[in-house]
């Protein structure tokens, strides 16, 4: 999973849309300095789900949890 990451987090969506604005800028900042970069470094805007029952809560944790280990058999 070199290129994405999934996770699951409880909180209000505003928040969460600031919240994920200031991380991007700060990790591309540093990226781009430490490697002498001025592009950017991800190419496109996080996406979010709203989770609303158990049943499918329950199928995004599987999902995670199983992703590193499809994404290790196919490369």
């Amino acid at each position: 999973m070199s290129n994405h990451l999934h996770a699951i987090v409880k909180t209000e969506l505003a928040t969460l849309s600031r919240a994920v604005k200031v991380i991007n800028l700060r990790y591309a900042a540093r990226y781009n300095r430490r490697y002498r970069r001025v592009s950017p470094v991800f190419g496109d805007r996080y996406r979010s789900e709203v989770i609303e029952d158990d049943a499918y809560l329950l199928g995004a944790l599987r999902y995670i949890h199983k992703e590193p280990y499809f994404c290790s058999l196919l490369a």
